[in-house]
C-alpha cells in the first residue's frame, strides 16, 4: 500500500542526482547517470521482470509456454531488446529536461500500478504466496489516496492518466496471454508506466 511513497523516494534520489551533475556535465552523462542510479536502488528488479515477460511473449505459443519461458532465468533475444529499448528511451526522455515534478511522479506513479493490477486480475501461477496474489481493497484504497495526494500537489493529471492507459493495456495482454499477473507482469509494467511518465512530460 506504501509502494507509491516508494517510488517518491527514489525520484527525490534521482532528482538530486540530477540537480547536483547537471552544472557540471553534459545533459546526456546526466541522463545516464540517474538511470543507472534507479536501476542500482531497484536491483534491476523491474528491469529483469521486463525482460522476462516480454521474452515470453515473443516466444511462447501458449499460455504454459509464455509461464515457462518468464521463469527462465536466461534473457533471450525479445528480452534484450526490450531492455535497451526501454533504457534509451529514458535517457532520451532525461536527457531533454523533462519537468522536475517528473522525477518524483514517473516512479511514484509507477508503482501504483502493481497495486492496482494485483487488485484487479488474478495471480497466474497457482498457489502462489507473492503478495500480488493477495491484494485487498484497503491497499488499493491507500496506495491510490497516497497516490491521487502526489498528483494533486505536483499536478500533471495527464501523467496519471498516461500510467492508467499503460496498465491497462498491460493487463488486457497479461489476462489474454498468461490468464492475469505475475511479479514479471508487474515489473514490465513499472519499466513501461516509467517510461511513458518521463516521455510524456517532456512534451
Amino acid at each position: 500500500m506504501f509502494f507509491p511513497l516508494v517510488g517518491v523516494g527514489i525520484g527525490a534520489l534521482q532528482l538530486g542526482l540530477w540537480k547536483l551533475a547537471s552544472p557540471h556535465l553534459t545533459s546526456l552523462v546526466v541522463a545516464v547517470l540517474v538511470v543507472t542510479l534507479s536501476a542500482w536502488l531497484t536491483r534491476a528488479l523491474h528491469l529483469d521482470g521486463l525482460a522476462d515477460f516480454v521474452d515470453g511473449l515473443g516466444g511462447g505459443r501458449t499460455r504454459d509456454d509464455v509461464l515457462r519461458i518468464m521463469k527462465d532465468s536466461r534473457i533471450g533475444a525479445f528480452g534484450a531488446i526490450a531492455l535497451v529499448l526501454v533504457l534509451c528511451m529514458k535517457i532520451a526522455a532525461i536527457d531533454a529536461v523533462p519537468p522536475p515534478e517528473a522525477f518524483l511522479l514517473a516512479p511514484a506513479l509507477a508503482r501504483w500500478t502493481p497495486v492496482a493490477l494485483g487488485y484487479s486480475l488474478p495471480y497466474a501461477r497457482s498457489g502462489s504466496s507473492a503478495p500480488a496474489a493477495h491484494v485487498g481493497k484497503l491497499e488499493l484504497a491507500i496506495a491510490t489516496v497516497i497516490t491521487a495526494g502526489l498528483v494533486v500537489l505536483l499536478g500533471h493529471v495527464v501523467l496519471a492518466a498516461v500510467v492508467v492507459v499503460v496498465s491497462v493495456l498491460v493487463g488486457v495482454i497479461a489476462k489474454r496471454r498468461v490468464g492475469g499477473i505475475t511479479g514479471d507482469v508487474l515489473g514490465a509494467n513499472i519499466e513501461w508506466a516509467e517510461t511513458a511518465v518521463l516521455v510524456v512530460a517532456t512534451i
